[in-house]
């Protein structure tokens, strides 16, 4: 089967009559479009559309519709169903299905973590036929499901936008189904129309139907990507607010007002909408960068008050597409609905998320991913390394990066030009993972499938094995996946023991065991997965304790003094200023922070999707360019501000 043509998935249909009960019920049941999960409100959701056509000659009668564990009887089934062709209908009436005839049931499916999204959907559909009327169902056809949708940047700045018709299964704009090429498209899916909140809780002061009275009006558009300019609309003249007033007739030509559609790369489109007449500020065929602006929040095409309409599909044809979902680097969610005013809930930090109907967001003011930019070809690897998954980075005393991968050999060190110095490996090695350098210029790794940690000189000579090879235990002579390091300017070093073992360790310069502090847990001092550790100048110890998405900080003999919550510490560094720096693993980003935990700088990785591992390690350098390992992509990347 051509899944292309066919649309997504199976064809579950039987032109056959109703009298042969061994068979499936004479249905046609399709997906034009396969979902692809993104994140909302903390939790995983695809989405997508059924088409049940009815091929026999008698009415059928849906009763219930199974799906990702989900179960829609008919009193959840009959609100969802759209029913071309037929708009006027009760109850009963909707759930027929006459002979010939189609429903459509617009799909929302959530699970809580993306390791739930599976990568199909099974479904069952029950019916009843016949007089008397018998229960029949349709199994065994099944939806494909993707992971990772593409991760852009803000369209706007600032605080206070109300995600207006924006995701869920009831939005107008989920709904909006528009003919083209013999389909009926839903390039809306996943559009929002933001509108601006002032501190009344409404989108205007004054008179209404003044378009400068809306709070909105006027707001810089800007572009989510690095991308290509597809196409502009200009001169259609503003709306008076209002339900039915329009300045122009609405058609397809006129339907988005002035707009701006921007070619992504990899077949997205994003659609800037309802523009004010002689704002733009691009052509078609103009490059755009991340953050530039594009035009001005205006009223025009179909708009009832000043807002601007956002989505992005899959062709440069706004309204007749496929709608695709996205996931914003950051934002704040400070609330939900109309009404709602600054300060009356608290704000919540949203990562690598797309805003669901009616939540009010706070987009960063100065997108820090416009002065954070990778350095272009860097590092060079020559032929003779085979490189594999990098693991961590860090620098020595005279500035020369060291890199520990997972190929061969393992462990590379660059000069400041970033030439190839020197290479060497170990026999130890099947999971690269912590690598510091310590005071006397000695460098130590750590391998977390082997337990072990090992000691090289400065000029790669094997010197020291902590923990017994292939041995897992917890006690004064063995890790259990031994994940990371940090010194003391003695010598002296603690240890992150997390993949199999929760626990702190402290060693002297000799190796000699110390003492140690921790469990399995969330409380003060437990750990869930301790991956990361460093040390600040005044004698403090940072633990990156991943799964609880923390980092706890303990005096230099292991008593707990406070957590800070960033996101997930996979990495941990600190800069020469004394801020602390953090891979957010999960969340794809590098965060700064300083010596109160507050978030002062941050950047998402430049990768095309959600999908694959953020940053593992990262490293700071005395000019304060930060380093990336990004183990899921094969990339060590490093990264300078343009302050």
């Amino acid at each position: 089967m051509n899944l292309r043509l066919a649309g997504a998935l199976l064809i579950a249909t039987l032109a056959l009559s109703q009298e042969l009960s061994d068979f499936d019920p004479p249905l046609e049941i399709t997906v034009p479009t396969p979902p692809t999960a993104f994140q909302g409100g903390g939790r995983w959701h695809m989405v997508y559309e059924l088409h049940i056509t009815n091929l026999d000659s008698k009415e059928v009668v849906l009763q219930r519709l199974e799906a990702g564990g989900k179960r829609l009887e008919a009193k959840d089934l009959e609100p969802l169903l759209m029913r071309p062709g037929m708009p006027k209908l009760t109850f009963a009436e909707k759930l027929k299905l006459g002979a010939g005839l189609r429903a459509i049931v617009p799909m929302w499916i959530t699970v809580d973590r993306i390791a739930q999204v599976p990568e199909s959907l099974d479904h069952k559909l029950t019916i009843t036929s016949g007089d008397p009327a018998k229960e029949r169902s349709v199994s065994g056809f099944r939806v494909a499901a993707r992971k990772g949708p593409p991760v852009i940047g803000p369209p706007l700045q600032g605080g206070e936008w109300l995600a207006a018709n924006g995701p869920s299964n009831i939005s107008v704009h989920r709904r909006a189904m528009l003919p083209h090429g013999g389909a009926f498209r839903v390039a809306q899916r996943f559009a929002i129309d933001f509108v601006r909140l002032r501190d009344n809780g409404r989108s205007f002061d004054g008179d209404a139907k003044v378009n400068a009275n809306y709070r909105c009006y006027g707001s810089e558009a800007l572009a989510v990507a690095d991308s290509v300019v597809a196409s502009i609309k200009d001169g259609i003249p503003e709306n008076v607010p209002g339900p039915a007033s329009r300045a122009v007739p609405i058609t397809m030509a006129t339907i988005g007002g002035n707009f701006v559609i921007l070619d992504l790369g990899a077949g997205r489109f994003a659609f800037y909408a309802h523009l004010q007449p002689g704002s733009l500020r691009v052509k078609a065929g103009d490059k755009v960068r991340r953050g530039q602006v594009l035009g001005l929040v205006g009223n025009s095409g179909n708009s009832t008050e000043p807002h601007l309409h956002f989505h992005i599909s899959d062709a440069n044809a706004p309204l007749v597409s496929e709608g695709l979902p996205y996931a914003f680097a950051e934002f704040e969610r400070q609330g939900s609905g109309f009404g709602w005013k600054p300060g009356s809930t608290p704000s919540e930090p949203r990562y690598m998320e797309m805003p669901l109907q009616n939540d009010v967001v706070r987009f960063p003011d100065n997108s820090a991913e416009a002065r954070w930019k990778p350095v272009a070809s860097w590092p060079p690897v020559p032929q003779s390394v085979k490189w594999d998954k990098p693991s961590s980075m860090t620098l020595d005393a005279a500035g020369r990066l060291l890199i520990f991968h997972r190929g061969a050999p393992a462990l590379l060190r660059y000069d400041r030009a970033g030439k190839l110095a020197a290479s060497w490996s170990s026999g130890y090695f099947k999971m690269a993972h912590g690598l510091k350098v310590a005071p006397d210029g000695s460098i130590w790794v750590t391998d977390a499938q082997r337990h072990v940690i090992v000691k090289f000189s400065a000029a790669g000579k094997e010197l020291q094995v902590l923990g017994v090879a292939d041995q897992q235990a917890s006690d004064r002579t063995h890790f259990g996946g031994v994940a990371d390091l940090a010194f003391l300017p003695n010598g002296d070093f603690y240890v992150a023991d997390g993949y199999r073992n929760s626990r702190v360790v402290k060693f002297d310069k000799t190796g000699r065991y110390l003492m140690e502090w921790g469990k399995p847990g969330t409380g003060p001092g437990e750990f869930n997965l301790p991956h990361a550790i460093a040390l600040d100048a005044s004698g403090r110890v940072y633990v990156g304790d991943r799964e609880n998405k923390r980092i706890q900080i303990f005096t230099l003999d292991g008593k707990f003094i406070e957590e800070w919550k960033a996101g997930s510490p996979y990495g941990l560094a600190f800069g020469p200023d004394g801020h602390l720096w953090m891979a957010d693993g999960i969340n794809n980003r590098v965060v700064r922070l300083d010596p109160k935990g507050k978030v002062v700088d941050a950047f998402t990785l430049p990768v095309e999707t959600t999908d694959g591992t953020g940053g593992h390690m990262v490293a700071v350098d005395s000019d304060g360019s930060v380093y990336v390992a990004e183990t899921g992509r094969y990339k060590v990347r490093k990264y300078r501000a343009n302050y």
